[in-house]
């Protein structure tokens, strides 16, 4: 008779123990991953996210990160959101650059028409309580006039305060906003204003209404309430600081005059930084600019591929037209010679929304012979050489952890939670790696127990 051997078991308590140990690890190890995760996620996750600036083929998005990110806007008339907009400072950017305040404008829309969109930071995607946000934009109008609000934004230190987004209110409007330029100068088009249902301009009081502004930059804000009779300009906001000046009277400040006069509802400019359609200028000769020359050439920027009319008035006037190429810039020089003395060009199209376009420069021929001044000669090979030029208004906004005077937010710019924007890392890999280990340690030590 063959006597099996006996086989030895693992005791189960001394099984039990391991079984226990391992589950322990298990879950340490998967908490401690969540815990990374979210930790990477709350850093760039969107905070303050305000939809703004609302027309009939426009919008803006802004928001503000805890550390510096990229950040993009991802849209479309549908959930499949095919379209990618960049930060207003990176238009022309080969690549977005990492901001803690975000600010882009989302154009090139059609009229009355719904649109979908997610925020990108970092690469990750955030919606609006797992579904994407929504903005619909308003019937096509044509503004009356082209009153603008403007100022300059200033750090404690009295510097200027670049890259910080303003938001300014007005009861029962659609709520504006800009981010400044390098100098801290922001510019918003108030003409551009709907009143809460889209369909019409705001008929705000150009005088009395009661405005609030609110500044918002990387870590400090400012507010300001004031009237329209003190808003181009307003007073200079130093970050961290809040303004009452209700019952001031109008005060001059160093902002210098807004570098586009004329906003349109077709390619809006919210601040100083110039959008893909670039604003009408002549940026040679200089205003008042003496020319040694009969025949000088003339340099600037206009919205590309446009037609434009130019226009020389003197004893005599001359009348031509040229075209902007790819890039936005133009370049003509007179046909014929410009007689000695005092001139005017000036350079003009009419818009999508039947405005008219112009800008002129005033500049001197000196007679030939009578000045040392070197000769400036057309470029027929069509070489171009543009000055570069800083936009001189910008808007940006600040929120003060505690501001006395909080803006007027209409419930179509309201500010769309932020608790729902899950960070989705791209993968559930890790998660089922986890849960599979857990199932084959939980076999392995009951068959410990058992056998």
């Amino acid at each position: 008779m063959k006597i099996r051997p006996k086989s030895k078991k693992i005791p189960a308590v001394f099984g039990l123990l391991i079984l226990l140990v391992i589950l322990f690890t298990g879950v340490f190890l998967i908490n401690r991953f969540r815990s990374l995760n979210s930790s990477a996620s709350s850093v760039i996750s969107p905070q303050k996210i305000k939809i703004t600036n609302i027309g009939s083929n426009f919008f803006a998005v802004s928001w503000i990160t805890q550390n510096p990110s990229t950040g993009l806007v991802q849209f479309g008339e549908n959930a499949s959101l095919e379209e990618l907009k960049k930060d207003i400072r990176d238009q022309n950017n080969s690549k977005s650059e990492k901001y803690q305040t975000h600010y882009i404008l989302v154009d090139n829309l059609k009229a009355e028409t719904k649109y979908f969109f997610k925020i990108i930071s970092e690469g990750a995607s955030f919606d609006n309580s797992q579904k994407p946000f929504e903005v619909t934009t308003g019937p096509t109008k044509i503004p009356t006039d082209n009153d603008i609000a403007q100022g300059r934004i200033l750090t404690a230190e009295k510097q200027p305060a670049t890259g910080v987004i303003v938001y300014l209110s007005i009861a029962n409007a659609v709520t504006q906003s800009a981010i400044t330029d390098s100098m801290g100068n922001w510019m918003i088009p108030l003409s551009l204003t709907r009143n809460l249902d889209l369909m019409t301009f705001s008929n705000y009081d150009r005088s009395a209404q009661v405005e609030e502004i609110f500044v918002q930059a990387d870590s400090q804000t400012a507010s300001v309430s004031l009237t329209t009779i003190n808003d181009n300009p307003v007073p200079d906001i130093l970050l961290g600081q809040n303004y009452n000046l209700l019952n001031q009277m109008p005060q001059i400040s160093n902002t210098p005059a807004p570098l586009f006069q004329n906003p349109e509802e077709g390619s809006p400019s919210f601040g100083g930084f110039q959008q893909e359609n670039a604003s009408l200028s002549i940026t040679s000769p200089a205003e008042n600019e003496q020319i040694n020359n009969s025949q000088p050439e003339f340099i600037g920027t206009a919205p590309k591929d446009q037609q434009l009319d130019i226009k020389i008035e003197s004893e005599g006037e001359m009348s031509s037209n040229t075209v902007a190429d790819q890039t936005g810039k133009w370049q003509w020089s007179p046909p014929s010679n410009l007689s000695p003395g005092p001139h005017t060009i000036t350079v003009s199209y009419t818009d999508s929304g039947g405005f008219i376009r112009k800008v002129s420069r005033s500049f001197t021929v000196l007679a030939q012979g009578s000045s040392d001044l070197p000769s400036f000669t057309a470029t027929p090979s069509g070489k171009l050489i543009t000055p570069t030029t800083t936009p001189t208004s910008s808007l940006k906004i600040t929120v003060s952890p505690s501001p006395s005077l909080a803006p007027t937010i209409p419930y179509r710019t309201s500010l769309p939670s932020t608790e729902s924007g899950i960070y989705r890392s791209g993968t559930t890999l890790p998660t089922i790696l986890f849960l599979g280990l857990g199932l084959i340690i939980i076999l392995i030590g009951a068959a410990l127990i058992l056998f």
